[in-house]
């Protein structure tokens, strides 16, 4: 078969796969299934580690859920400029970026009895162990986002030449046999946190960006929400305030960190996060709520509130609306509920901030 139907043929197939997902806690990912009858399901007990060398990529993987007896080889996709990518690198809309390679990763395999393999991976700058599909290898090792492709080229064939070709080329072995990408793990890019926790932000113009001492906020996440606890000080006492969340149901969509630059992207929403408070007299407060897929406990500034809790980003703002109107019951639950409450009378400030769920880096 010629390199260009090869690269065809590699197209098709990998095009099947939707976005890779990203998963958090430590730099252990498993695999997913490529099968149309289980596509994107995590198969337990798999896993994959990355670690970048000078001028190298070092990949170990342990995999089961195999054909016993099976040959198979491992394909690298190289994201080698992640930033061409369309938000989050995938084979759907990034595989003819000119950074983009498709190349053997060096690894050929037969499944044992048990249908498991383990095995290490080297993608050295420059240095392709064999077919390359599509690109120029591995060219930026310090930066480049890594899919693995296990592929299945059918029965490990008694013939040494056959054999050969079934756990070294892309192609190997199907002219006789039926062959079909059965797993992927997705390495070396950001990952989704599933929970995290950080202190709040002075926004006053004075101490901007200080930390506030013995605050902190907590997300995790749920099926179809975002769980949220608190507490902070160094606020004003028996003054009123209401804390709005910042929600990028998208990070990947953002250019870079999402800020206050990212203010029009897809997936972004401001909106009451269902928490208002008066601080007590010693300054302070705690606080609990959570963010549901679907719901919007009170006053949306912009975006349709919080629809993908299994990535989304969060901000917290906490805004000051001046003395609680503790004599005028309508005007207090205004302060406490709305964006504008007592703005009017006492004028209104930010004056606290905490990013969670920022994208962070796996294998570094």
């Amino acid at each position: 078969m010629t390199k260009f139907k090869s690269v065809i043929a590699v197209a098709m197939l990998f095009v099947l796969v939707g976005s890779p997902l990203g998963y958090a806690g430590d730099d252990e990912t498993p695999f997913s299934s490529m099968l149309p009858e289980s596509m994107g399901d995590v198969i337990e007990d798999t896993e994959a580690v990355l670690e970048r060398m000078d001028g190298a990529v070092y990949i170990e993987a342990e995999t089961e859920g195999l054909q016993p007896g099976h040959a198979y080889t491992v394909w690298a996709i190289v994201y080698n400029n992640p930033a061409d990518c369309i938000g989050r690198c995938s084979m759907d809309d990034d595989l003819f970026h000119a950074s983009t390679s498709v190349m053997w990763s060096g690894v050929g395999f037969i499944a044992d009895d048990d249908g498991e393999a383990e095995f290490e991976a080297i993608l050295v700058e420059g240095e392709a162990a064999g077919e390359i599909l599509l690109g120029s290898g591995m060219t930026d090792a310090a930066n480049a986002e890594v899919q693995l492709v296990v592929r299945g080229h059918g029965p490990a064939s008694t013939d040494p030449l056959v054999r050969a070709d079934q756990l070294s080329l892309f192609m190997g072995g199907c002219d006789l046999n039926d062959c079909i990408d059965e797993q992927m793990v997705s390495l070396g890019g950001p990952v989704i946190l599933d929970e995290d926790s950080a202190r709040f932000m002075d926004r006053d113009p004075e101490n901007f960006g200080a930390l506030i001492p013995k605050s902190r906020m907590r997300v995790e996440r749920e099926d179809d929400r975002i769980e949220v606890n608190g507490k902070t000080r160094q606020l004003t006492p028996g003054y009123a305030y209401t804390i709005w969340a910042i929600v990028y149901n998208d990070p990947f969509a953002c250019n870079g960190p999402c800020d206050g630059d990212d203010s029009g992207v897809y997936g972004r929403s401001v909106f009451w996060s269902g928490i208002g408070f008066i601080a007590n007299n010693k300054g302070r407060a705690s606080f609990e709520t959570e963010l549901i897929e679907g719901y919007l406990p009170g006053e949306v500034r912009t975006g349709s509130g919080l629809t993908d809790a299994s990535m989304a980003e969060v901000h917290f703002v906490i805004r000051c609306h001046g003395p609680a109107a503790t004599d005028d019951p309508e005007l207090l639950e205004a302060q406490l509920t709305t964006f504008d409450g007592g703005c009017d009378l006492f004028g209104c400030v930010n004056v606290q901030s905490v990013m969670l769920c920022r994208l962070g880096g796996m294998g570094m």
